[in-house]
């Protein structure tokens, strides 16, 4: 069973985060620090809250939803 998580919570980043749940993430609050956002697995992320990480951002599986301006942190993608 595949479950729809969404957390708006403030979330700071100082390595890389690797995302890869069992289930589809919305990530609504924002997301800031020097560490990096990865996903991995053949699940969908969302981000849609105005982030400002710098460790850039890296898409190994599944699907990356930005969606909102702003949704995505500097550095490359």
């Amino acid at each position: 069973m595949r479950c729809r998580v969404n957390l708006g919570n403030a979330v700071t980043l100082n390595g890389a985060l690797s995302v890869g749940a069992h289930g589809n993430l919305g990530l609504s609050g924002p997301i800031n620090g020097a560490g990096s956002l990865v996903k991995t697995g053949n699940t969908t992320l969302t981000l849609s809250g105005t982030n400002g990480y710098l460790g850039g951002t890296t898409l190994n599986a599944g699907t990356l939803n930005i969606a909102s301006a702003g949704a995505i942190g500097s550095g490359d993608l």
